[in-house]
């Protein structure tokens, strides 16, 4: 839970006997660290008498369609990232102010005990570094290829045994990644160049951009220059940026999209001996690409906002051990030779790799929390935190909480069961 935010989500189980409250399900990846995940669990004592609660953090990997799985042949994976038995405490943690003392906004979740009660036991999750971000491939569904991150509380024995679905929850997070607030440098720039066997001469082809991070709804500007050397007539010139998925898992595989093309015929052809040079513009984004298969976006089911998977930044020793998909982008230029049949290996490309990611709001968000009025009581409606400024109260009394709370449940998420890859 985080001050600036003031939405508390709530999902309950079946039967009751648990409830999960979050105070957001967005968690940033820092690239070193990722946020924790602080939550509040409320439990029935007469529904978990004599059994015990736990919580953990698990994450869905499907790399194939539901509806081609045969012969007991599954294409979705089940990680296991963070674990926790809660009820009772059997942690080095046996106070629940302990507990709560490690949480980063004590104040708000103070607020939430206070009113929730002595079976309301607040917990944290630590997601690990190396772990993949959630994404989901177009058109959106549940059984579409992605990574989806999930909370899961239920009430057992014992870890091992297998809980009662009306005893289990599940209240789906994201795990994102934002632009690093470090200067990313350089300038992609590549050349290269075509000779024939059958002719003489050679094309000569370079390309450069301006930076090397752009952010989703940012022009991306190319220039291009072809010099061409040869006997060969250059037809036309196309541009384009290609969405490359690399699905990490037991044999790795490439799925690449055009998300953006700009196919030019400008002061072509191109004949031999002459020069030609131009500055492309292009803007990738998601409402052009609707109803395109294979392309991978961010979106989620709780947010109005749609845009591209953004870029992933992992480092290289964690590359060979990462399990998941990695999203990256690439500017594809490509010569058309000019010629009856075109012959394999003829044309002349040329890819160079950039990012394309999300502004990074911590500078932002920051600003918010210290001009953040942490007095304010809050009360719950419908599942949205509103803070309500009351000029009588003061700093004695900044964590009492008169009003009343009204609950709205999420809508249930059924997630099954699959194999665990350890």
């Amino acid at each position: 839970m985080v001050l600036s935010s003031n939405h508390i989500f709530k999902k309950s189980a079946a039967d009751g006997s648990v409830t999960i409250y979050l105070g957001k399900r967005d968690f940033v990846d820092h690239f070193t660290y990722t946020d924790p995940i602080e939550g509040i669990v409320l439990i029935d004592p007469t529904s978990v008498k004599n059994k015990n609660v736990y919580v953990e953090v698990i994450a869905i990997f499907r790399y194939g369609r539901e509806e081609d799985e045969v012969l007991g042949m599954s294409f979705s994976r089940e990680l296991y990232l963070s674990h926790k038995q809660i009820y009772p405490r059997v942690d080095e943690i046996t106070n629940d102010n302990n507990e709560q003392q490690n949480l980063s906004d004590r104040w708000l979740f103070e607020q939430v005990l206070q009113k929730l009660g002595t079976n309301a036991l607040p917990f944290r999750l630590v997601i690990p570094c190396a772990t993949p971000i959630s994404v989901t491939m177009l058109p959106n569904g549940t059984d579409t290829c992605g990574v989806r991150y999930y909370i899961r509380c239920y009430v057992a024995s014992t870890r091992t045994e297998k809980p009662s679905n009306r005893c289990l929850v599940n209240l789906a997070i994201r795990k994102i990644q934002y632009a690093p607030l470090w200067a990313v440098i350089g300038q992609p720039s590549g050349s290269t160049y075509k000779d024939f066997p059958l002719s003489s001469g050679k094309i000569f082809l370079e390309a450069t951009m301006d930076k090397k991070l752009y952010y989703h709804g940012e022009e991306i500007n190319l220039n291009v220059l072809v010099q061409n050397y040869s006997h060969k007539t250059v037809k036309h010139v196309k541009v384009s940026v290609v969405q490359v998925a690399d699905i990490c898992m037991f044999s790795s595989g490439k799925c690449k999209v055009s998300v953006a093309s700009l196919d030019s015929q400008e002061n072509c052809p191109i004949q031999p001996g002459s020069t030609y040079y131009k500055r492309f513009g292009l803007l990738p984004d998601i409402w052009s690409n609707n109803g395109k298969y294979g392309i991978f976006t961010n979106h989620c089911n709780w947010m109005e906002d749609k845009s591209l998977a953004s870029s992933v930044m992992i480092s290289e020793k964690d590359v060979q051990d990462f399990f998941g998909i990695l999203i990256s982008y690439q500017i594809k230029v490509k010569l058309y030779v000019g010629s009856l049949t075109p012959l394999p290996g003829s044309d002349v490309s040329i890819f160079l790799p950039f990012l394309l990611m999300h502004r990074n709001p911590a500078r932002t968000q920051n600003i918010d929390i210290l001009h953040s009025d942490q007095s304010s009581p809050i009360t719950l409606v419908n599942s949205i935190v509103s803070k309500k400024t009351d000029p009588k109260k003061n700093k004695a009394n900044k964590y009492s909480c008169t009003e009343d709370f009204i609950f709205d449940d999420l809508t249930q998420v059924q997630v099954h069961r699959v194999p665990l890859i350890t």
